[in-house]
This record gives structure tokens, sequence and C-alpha cells, in this order.
């Protein structure tokens, strides 16, 4: 991370906005090295950065390096595409395996509602491709209604079907206001 500057100031070439003006260190924050739970993305909170993760979410909160500190959110719920991170003024919402989550940067809460088994089943499927190297996609996006838009999809392994075939497995519009779901399909 860079150290803040004021308009006009700091020097590329140098990278002296990039180390710590007393060690000389590059700047770094050191989480807690577990190599089984990788980043996946990053949004931002009125009190921090989230820091998404596959099996945890954190908050970074401070405005120097003398004052940083790294809280966990959840060590519960994880991020399984960073695709399907969305900033709201509520909130961030996320994919997780246990379905849409959201996080205002201090709790989470799962708002799959009436559609948490179909949604876990659908990421299920979408994990199961990723581990496979298959591939596969889980995307979120906010319309300008403020609804959230949910796109989910693998790649296919059926016989018949071309090399790199992206099969959709999943598609709803979650309406926070209203607490509601709608289904969105091809047929």
């Amino acid at each position: 991370f860079t150290n803040p500057i004021g308009p006009g100031g700091g020097n590329a070439a140098s990278f002296a906005d990039w180390k710590d003006p007393v060690g000389g260190i590059t700047n770094k924050i050191v989480m807690d090295g577990d190599t089984t739970d990788p980043g996946v993305g990053l949004a931002t909170v009125r009190n921090g950065l989230l820091i998404f993760r596959y099996a945890s979410v954190w908050l970074l909160k401070g405005t120097t390096t003398a004052n940083y500190t790294l809280v966990p959110v959840s060590r519960d719920t994880g991020c399984i595409d960073p695709r399907s991170i969305v900033e709201t003024d509520e909130g961030v919402y996320y994919m997780s395996r246990q379905g849409l989550m959201l996080t205002n940067g201090v709790t989470t809460k799962n708002v799959s509602g009436a559609v948490t088994h179909t949604l876990q089943s659908a990421v299920g499927m979408f994990t199961a491709a990723i581990k496979s190297s298959f591939g596969g996609y889980c995307s979120c996006a906010l319309t300008s209604g403020g609804q959230i838009v949910i796109s989910m999809g693998v790649a296919s392994v059926t016989s018949g079907a071309p090399d790199g075939d992206i099969q959709p497995i999943w598609g709803a519009m979650f309406d926070p206001s209203a607490n509601a779901w709608t289904r969105i399909t091809s047929a």
C-alpha cells in the first residue's frame, strides 16, 4: 500500500511512498498466513476496507500505519467469486457457500431467505466445477432500482458439448427493500 500523500505529491520513481519511512521496508499488511483461505476481493464500507477471503471476511480500519487494525468480520462465510461482490448504501453483498450475504463491516447476515437451499445447491455445483478445473462464474450486479441480479454458470462437461461451453445453472434478482426474489430463466 502507499502512504497517503497530498495532490501533486509523491515520487513514483523512488517508490518512497511505498516504503515504511522508518524501517525502509515495503509496506504490507500481514494477515494470519492461512494459505487455505486465499484472498478473493476487496470492497469499501463506511468504517474501512473489507478483505474477502474464500472462507472469511476481514475489516481493515485506520488511517495510518500507526493505527491500522485488522478485525475479523466473519470466520464462517467467505466469498466464492470476486465478481459477486456488490457495494450498496446498505452494505456489501457477496456470494458465499451459505448463500447471498450482506455485511456492513461489523456483522454478516444471510439474506437468501426462501431460496437458501436452491442457492446453496447452485453454489455447490459452481464450487465443484471450480475444484475440478472446469471453470464457472458467479456474478452479481446492482440495478438502477437497487435490486441485486445474480447469475451463476459452469463449464459444460456433458458429452457432445464443445469444450469451454458455459451453461447457466441459476439466475435471479433479489430486492432488498422487499426481501423478495424473482427467478430469471431463459425458458
